[in-house]
């Protein structure tokens, strides 16, 4: 019998917009359900690997907020893994949560990314390092570089479990609960601001916006059996803008409340 209020919390991918995922997590909080694991790929990866280390989703939204500040995190992050005068991923989780493992977390915690070479997903283990987990999960193709580890070549946990539940299947003590950012974008229009057309930046924001275009419309055809899927409404919202958070965070505890309230009647 499941428990009516435990969930596994699977957190897709979704760059800046997987904020939602924050807002997420605290609505299912205050509607009384319990998260006893989660999974995440990602940008979904760095929100479920902050929860399940203890941090509120307020405090999550105000790290967003002060390292986006100015500039986005997605541009500091781009810049500073190819050696530039950015933050990277690891600068973050340093600066945060330290020098972690898997296995320090305090509830379950599932890293999705994908190896290059197999083409598989690769769910980081307990004894494997928080930092190299969140930079491989979310290294973007064609953005970050990818990772070599343990005879991998690790890239975005998005590009094979873009919503990553499958190491839920076999557990049914719990609801499983999934977020799926990209259907909540899938009929949107990109209206790019003026600096994506410059000859630097130009190559990342195309990258960026056909990513998501892809993942919008491969999501749309993966068959997840979840007892709760939350496709949060973003449209308006950019993908590579942290600065948005606080309105991201906000639209998706408004949407999650909603659909919660709606599934206990």
């Amino acid at each position: 019998m499941k428990g009516q209020r435990d969930v596994h919390l699977a957190l897709s991918s979704g760059s800046a917009l997987g904020l939602a995922h924050v807002g997420v997590i605290k609505a299912l909080l205050d509607s009384g359900y319990n998260i006893r694991a989660i999974s995440g790929s990602s940008m979904g990866a760095i929100a479920a690997t902050f929860f399940a280390f203890g941090f509120t989703p307020e405090e999550m939204v105000s790290i967003a907020q002060d390292t986006g500040n100015k500039i986005t995190l997605f541009l500091k992050a781009a810049i500073g893994s190819r050696g530039g005068p950015g933050i990277t991923v690891e600068s973050i989780v340093n600066k945060y949560i330290g020098n972690a493992s898997i296995k320090d977390a305090n509830i379950p915690l599932y890293v999705y990314s994908t190896d290059l070479i197999t083409g598989k997903p690769y769910i980081f283990q307990p004894d494997d390092k928080v930092d190299i987990a969140l930079k491989a999960s979310s290294a973007i193709p064609g953005i970050f570089p990818h990772v070599k580890y343990k005879n991998m070549l690790l890239v975005d946990g998005g590009v094979a479990s873009p919503v990553p539940t499958s190491i839920f299947h076999d557990k049914e003590d719990a609801l499983l609960v999934a977020v799926n950012i990209y259907g909540g974008i899938k009929d949107c229009t990109w209206n790019p601001p003026p600096f994506t057309m410059s000859p630097v930046l130009a190559p990342i924001f195309s990258s960026m916006r056909s990513y998501a275009i892809l993942m919008a419309n491969v999501t749309s055809y993966i068959t997840v059996h979840t007892d709760i899927m939350l496709t949060p409404p973003l449209c308006g919202f950019s993908s590579w803008d942290f600065t948005q958070a606080k309105q991201i965070f906000e639209t998706a505890y408004t949407y999650t409340l909603d659909i919660l309230s709606k599934q206990n009647k």
